[in-house]
């Protein structure tokens, strides 16, 4: 049932944005074709900038996930092995593991978008590509270097990719944590 309603709405979304690319779709014969003939331009930098984006957004989701999922499966092969050997503390060093993946992830996909800007021509430099991919996906919003108009669109983009990543480290993390601080209480009972 859920996956159909997702097809259904995955299919919704791909109509609606192959509406929006084709003219004849977009503009048609009533008042709105002055709008989309005026403001075609727009329309087709916002889509450019959702074709370029969206891909990698799915792509740091991939590697969080992974990242994630490795880091839970990690920390709880460790405390199995640990709590079995009686030494203390058993969770203290591979949640110490999945902290440094999890920030090696997010280090991987600010360097993917990075290298996303140097590509599409925004920057010369790799070193400020990911200065301003570091500032965007964290959310800081500096506004010390500006993007190009044709591809302003992505730092945005970042910027939500960036805080649904965090968020899903957080939560990973705290998962990882809770886990040790019930494991911290059994031991006191």
């Amino acid at each position: 049932m859920l996956q159909g309603a997702a097809v259904r709405t995955m299919l919704f979304v791909g109509i609606a944005l192959y509406a929006l690319a084709d003219r004849t779709l977009a503009c048609p014969a009533y008042p709105v074709t002055d709008f989309c003939h005026r403001h075609q331009r727009e329309l087709d930098m916002i889509l450019g900038n959702f074709a370029i984006g969206l891909p990698v957004m799915l792509l740091c989701i991939a590697i969080q996930a992974g990242v994630s999922f490795w880091c839970v499966r990690h920390y709880i092969r460790c405390v199995r092995k640990r709590q079995d050997g009686g030494a203390t503390n058993p969770g203290i060093r591979p949640l110490l593991t999945a902290m440094i993946a999890m920030m090696a992830g997010t280090l991987v996909q600010v360097g993917l978008w990075g290298l996303l800007f140097v590509w599409l021509g925004e920057f010369s430099e790799f070193y400020e590509a990911v200065y301003h991919s570091a500032v965007n996906f964290a959310s800081l919003g500096y506004g010390d270097i500006v993007m190009r108009k044709q591809w302003k669109l992505l730092g945005p983009l970042e910027a939500i990719n960036g805080v649904l990543m965090l968020g899903m480290s957080a939560a990973a993390l705290m998962a990882i944590l809770q886990h040790l601080i019930k494991m911290q209480v059994r031991e006191d009972s």
